[in-house]
């Protein structure tokens, strides 16, 4: 990565995609990108996605339009070193600086209704200790450019999880919303529709509720993260 540095000017016209460490296409830097690749200012620009394993993801048509690159591989480091604007809505490899003229936009994924980084004050993650949370934590935001929250709430909270005064005095924080939640403003009836025949509920007059709790960082098995649900979704 360094090396890359070195031997690469930045490019003024290219952009990084990442979303949940290169796990999906998602979140507000789909969303960024997906309006970007709609606007004839942005057709000129080189737009770089990068994923753990972006062969699954060459039959998404938007992507079309970009270079998908595997997560830390050798083209990642090379691609990460010379491009003027990191977009992510996580935590982005430690390895990676923000050399001077860069610009890291970081997304975030949500609105922090559990304690997140420096908040925690009892840590039982079942992978790093609090200590080693922080520092993660204390690596990423200290890079930062701009950081979108989508509620004076958020921009609160951000500020102390992320230490934000001690860390990174300098970021500007973006209070404008989400990128990703702009659909929920914005759909139409066929939206509705589209989604009600996915789930098998053709019946407009019938409520849905939708169950959709985090994932839990004290339980983990089999590799990754599991959630022990509390809900007898028959008895319901």
């Amino acid at each position: 990565y360094h090396q890359f540095c070195k031997e690469n000017k930045i490019h003024n016209k290219m952009i990084v995609f990442e979303s949940f460490m290169g796990r999906k296409y998602a979140d507000s830097p789909q969303a960024i990108y997906e309006e970007m690749i709609k606007d004839d200012y942005f057709n000129d620009f080189t737009f770089v996605w990068s994923f753990r394993k972006p062969q699954e993801k060459v039959t998404i048509p938007a992507l079309n339009r970009a270079v998908l690159i595997k997560y830390r591989s050798k083209e990642f480091y090379n691609y990460y070193a010379k491009a003027k604007y990191i977009v992510s809505n996580s935590r982005i490899d430690n390895i990676i600086q923000r050399r001077d003229g860069q610009i890291y936009v970081q997304t975030w994924h949500g609105t922090p209704l559990k304690r997140l980084g420096y908040d925690i004050e009892v840590g039982d993650n079942a992978l790093h200790t609090k200590d080693e949370l922080n520092k993660l934590y204390k690596l990423d935001s200290e890079r930062y450019t701009y950081l979108l929250s989508p509620s004076a709430f958020c921009t609160e909270k951000f500020s102390s999880a992320f230490n934000l005064p001690v860390n990174n005095p300098n970021v500007e924080i973006v209070q404008e919303g989400y990128p990703r939640n702009d659909f929920l403003s914005n759909y139409k009836l066929d939206d509705v529709q589209r989604v009600r025949k996915s789930l098998g509920i053709e019946n407009v007059d019938k409520k849905i509720i939708l169950y959709a709790p985090t994932w839990r960082d004290n339980q983990y098995k089999n590799g990754g993260y599991s959630l022990d649900l509390p809900v007898d979704f028959k008895k319901l």
